[in-house]
C-alpha cells in the first residue's frame, strides 16, 4: 500500500506535537474484519465491530504518524481492552523464548543477585519467568497477566499473578526490575503509564521494554502484508520516542538494541501476513478459502495458500534481511 501521507489534525502522546500526518484510515468494520472474518463467524465479527466503534467513540480511525518524533500511533489513542481481546483471538500463542528475553536475562544475570524484586508486565504463560527463577526467587517476583490459561500456567511455577491493569496494582515497597515485552505497543494512557512505572521502582531500578520494530511494520504494510491494526497495535515506537519518554518521566535510556533480522523467519510472517491480509477481501479466493468452517479443511486450504504466495516472498525478504530490519527492539530504562 501507498501512504497517504495527508496533515490532520491529531496531537502526538509522545512529543505533543501537532505535525502529524495520516498514513492510512480504516473504520470499525475493517478493523474487526481483520480480526475474525465475516463469513466465518458473523455474529463475533458484529459484535466486535460495534465494540471497536464504543470503544472509539467513532466509527474510523487513523494511523498517524508525527513529523517531530516520528512516533506512530492510531488516532483515537485507545488501546483495546479485555472484552476486546476477548472477541478478537478465540485463543493465544505465546512464545517460549525470545531474543529480547535472552537480552534481559543477561542483563539480570549480571545484576549478581536473588534478592532482585521484578515484575513483568504481560507476562503471557511464564516462558520468561521459567527462566528467570534460575536468578531470582520465585516469591520476590509478580507476574501481571490477564489471560486465565496464562495465570495457570504461571500458578505453577509458584510465582504471584495478578489479573489487573499495572496501574492498579501498588507493591508493598519498590522493586528492582520491571519487565514489559510486546506490551508497550498496545497500550494508551502514556503519562499515568510511565508516571505508575516511576513509582513502581526503585531509584536506580530498571525498566525493560520490548516492541515491534516500526521500519519492519512500515516494510510488511506497504509490501501487502497485514496493517498494524488498532485496537490491537496503537504505538510504533523508535529510539528517539524512547528518548523523549525516558528524560520526560524520569529514565537514563542506557541501552538500545535492535534485533538482527532472520530470513526464514521474516519469509514465514510476510507470506502468512499476505494471505491473511488478502482473506480480508470478501469474495477472493483466500477470503473463501480462510472462511470454511472446519478447521481441519480451513488449516489444509491455508497450507495450500501459503505455497502459493511462498515464491514472491523470496526477494522482498531478501531486501528487508539486507535493510537489517529486524522484528523486535529493546531498550533498558533506570530510574534517576
Amino acid at each position: 500500500m501507498r501512504y497517504e501521507l495527508s496533515n490532520i489534525h491529531a496531537v502526538c502522546p509522545v512529543c505533543g506535537s501537532n505535525s502529524v500526518l495520516r498514513l492510512w484510515k480504516t473504520n470499525s468494520d475493517k478493523a474487526a474484519q481483520h480480526f475474525v472474518l465475516r463469513n466465518l463467524d458473523p455474529e463475533r465479527h458484529s459484535a466486535l465491530a460495534t465494540h471497536i466503534k464504543n470503544l472509539w467513540g467513532t466509527d474510523s480511525c487513523e494511523a498517524a504518524k508525527c513529523n517531530n518524533c516520528h512516533f506512530v500511533f492510531s488516532h483515537p489513542y485507545i488501546g483495546g481492552d479485555h472484552h476486546f481481546y476477548t472477541l478478537a483471538y478465540e485463543r493465544e500463542g505465546y512464545p517460549t523464548w525470545t531474543w529480547e528475553f535472552q537480552k534481559t536475562f543477561d542483563v539480570i544475570k549480571n545484576m549478581g543477585s536473588p534478592d532482585l524484586r521484578l515484575i513483568e508486565i504481560g507476562a503471557g504463560n511464564g516462558s520468561f519467568l521459567r527462566r528467570a527463577v534460575q536468578l531470582i526467587k520465585s516469591d520476590n517476583i509478580t507476574a501481571m497477566e490477564f489471560s486465565d490459561y496464562g495465570c495457570r500456567e504461571i500458578s505453577k511455577l509458584g510465582i504471584n499473578y495478578y489479573q489487573k491493569d499495572i496501574k492498579e496494582f501498588i507493591p508493598t515497597s519498590p522493586v528492582d526490575i520491571i519487565a514489559m515485552f510486546q506490551v508497550l505497543e498496545h497500550m494508551d494512557q502514556l503519562s499515568a503509564t510511565f508516571n505508575h512505572l516511576y513509582a513502581l521502582l526503585k531509584s536506580g531500578g530498571s525498566l525493560f521494554i520490548a516492541v515491534p520494530r516500526a521500519e519492519r511494520i512500515t516494510f510488511n504494510e506497504q509490501h501487502g502484508a497485514l496493517l498494524d491494526m488498532p485496537p490491537n497495535h496503537i504505538g510504533r515506537w523508535n529510539k528517539k520516542a524512547f528518548e523523549i519518554v525516558a528524560e520526560k518521566y524520569g529514565f537514563d535510556l542506557v541501552q538500545y538494541q535492535q534485533e538482527t533480522p532472520k530470513f526464514w523467519s521474516g519469509f514465514k510472517q510476510l507470506t502468512s501476513y499476505r494471505v491473511l491480509r488478502k482473506s480480508q477481501i470478501n469474495g477472493t479466493l483466500e477470503n473463501l478459502a480462510l472462511s470454511v468452517k472446519n478447521k481441519r479443511i480451513r488449516s489444509v486450504l491455508y497450507r495450500g495458500l501459503f505455497a502459493l504466495y511462498s515464491p514472491f516472498a523470496i526477494f522482498p525478504v531478501l531486501k528487508m534481511v539486507r535493510a537489517g530490519l529486524g522484528n523486535s527492539q529493546w531498550v533498558q530504562m533506570v530510574k534517576k
